[in-house]
């Protein structure tokens, strides 16, 4: 709550004169959804925080398409398009893999494209191998998310 009520502590006690304080990559909001900042002396600390709220948001792509257009069994190749998400100010770029699974496990880097651009060419007489699936991330300019958008090859 903006009060600070049921609040945990993200940070350990800053000194006077600091204005800022890093929250690590992949923070778990859980149900927050204030920063609070508390003043305090050696004596007390001060009842009433500031309160900042929470901007969180989700820029996976809203879809991926991919038709092979390679002849040979086995191998792969053909552009990789998906539709940009309409949420992406934070997006710098898109990173495309094939992979095992469609959670992007056992993967294999493709490209980087950055933000605005929607497609990326895989060159023909790439070996399929164990990979049925493109997975697409989003990456903004501190990490790239977690959970990829993908499609079954």
């Amino acid at each position: 709550t903006p009060a600070g009520l049921g609040r945990s502590q993200i940070s350990s006690s800053v000194t006077a004169g600091t204005n800022s304080v890093d929250l690590a990559p992949e923070q778990a909001q859980n149900s927050s959804e204030y920063v609070v900042v508390y003043v305090a002396s050696s004596l007390v600390e001060q009842t009433t925080p500031v309160a900042l709220a929470i901007s969180d948001s989700s820029s996976s792509v809203l879809a991926v398409n991919f038709t092979d257009k390679d002849l040979d069994l086995g191998e792969l190749g053909g552009d990789i398009y998906w539709e940009p998400s309409p949420d992406a100010a934070e997006v710098a770029e898109h990173v495309v893999y094939l992979a095992a699974g469609a959670d992007g496990s056992t993967r294999s880097l493709i490209g980087n494209v950055t933000a605005g651009t929607d497609e990326i060419h895989l060159s023909p007489d790439y070996p399929q191998g164990i990979y049925a699936h493109v997975v697409v991330y989003a990456r903004s300019l501190l990490v790239e998310q977690t959970t990829p958008v993908s499609l079954f090859i």
